[in-house]
């Protein structure tokens, strides 16, 4: 089971993976003890684990995302000294990245994961408190560079 829920947090599983996860939580039928329902509801856990960053209060969500921010300088700085095409989605402004990040993948997940364990809606909570905070800075910095020397 373990090896499967490590497996689980491959993001080019996340897609078909939340899928299954949302349409066996629509289905009547209820959870059991089935090793295939044990199987995906720790699949779930772990994948949304994976990407708790943005579901944190904003004091260990920020140091998160700057550490993220430090992986994806690094990553560019590689792929530069290296000669090969350079990824350059990961050079978009902080906030931005973290928006796009919460929008695509942590929100969805948390989403769906609180629906089956309700007592995670506090992550959920705690997310829109960031992307509210991640969209004032985003604002503010396009404000900052929309202003001309001198104006």
């Amino acid at each position: 089971m373990m090896i499967g829920a490590i497996l689980a947090t491959d993001l080019s599983n996340h897609f078909a993976d939340l899928g299954k996860f949302r349409t066996r939580m629509a289905s009547d039928d209820a959870w059991s003890d089935a090793l295939g329902d044990r199987q995906m509801a720790l699949d779930m856990v772990l994948h949304a684990s994976d990407l708790s960053g943005p579901a944190r209060p904003w004091k260990v969500s920020s140091v998160w995302a700057g550490k993220v921010s430090e992986e994806f300088e690094a990553q560019l700085a590689a792929e530069k000294r290296l000669g090969i095409p350079v990824s350059t989605f990961l050079d978009a402004p902080k906030p931005k990245l973290e928006l796009e990040f919460m929008k695509v993948f942590a929100n969805p997940t948390w989403a769906a994961l609180a629906n089956f364990l309700p007592e995670m809606q506090d992550r959920v909570d705690d997310m829109a408190a960031n992307h509210a905070e991640w969209t004032r800075q985003l604002r503010e910095s396009e404000r900052g560079s929309a202003t001309l020397p001198g104006s």
